[in-house]
């Protein structure tokens, strides 16, 4: 038997889910600030419609970051994991957790490379861009990476 009236619970899920929406968008400032951005509206290629790409390691996630997002990640081979969100002002933001600095710093390399060839990341399709962009993870991590991650992007990407 609860000690609080059916009013009084739904007052506090009301409560508590508002501030879970507050901490998810102090979150995703959180993001902006220490995250590393990546993707289309970095290197080109992006529209109205395109998402705002951060690319962070799980322990900075761990230690920046309020809401439990880990909880919420997409896997994706193992190498990264993604989870949605929207900023204060309604802007879609994807985050990118990777495990490690190598991770970390294949996105940063794959990012770099494509800023080398915006004007071809304005004229080729999303998923041109995606492969490339693929490709130079891979080429990182075959030189920097453990034979897992290796494997793990050749299946992805080789």
């Amino acid at each position: 038997m609860s000690l609080l009236s059916p009013k009084e619970l739904t007052a506090i899920n009301t409560l508590h889910a508002k501030a879970m929406k507050d901490v998810r968008l102090m979150d995703a400032e959180r993001i902006k600030m220490f995250g590393t951005e990546t993707g289309s509206r970095v290197f080109g290629g992006c529209t109205k419609e395109s998402d705002y790409d951060y690319v962070m390691t799980s322990s900075e996630v761990i230690s920046s970051l309020q809401y439990p997002w880990l909880s919420e990640l997409s896997t994706y081979a193992s190498l990264f994991k993604s989870v949605k969100m929207l900023d204060a002002k309604g802007r879609e933001i994807n985050l990118i957790v990777v495990e490690d600095e190598v991770s970390l710093e294949a996105w940063k390399y794959a990012t770099e490379t494509m800023l080398l060839i915006p004007d071809t990341c304005d004229k080729i399709t999303k998923e041109q861009r995606n492969q490339i962009f693929g490709y130079m993870l891979l080429a990182h991590y075959k030189r920097y990476g453990s034979e897992e991650q290796i494997e793990l992007a050749e299946e992805m990407w080789g």
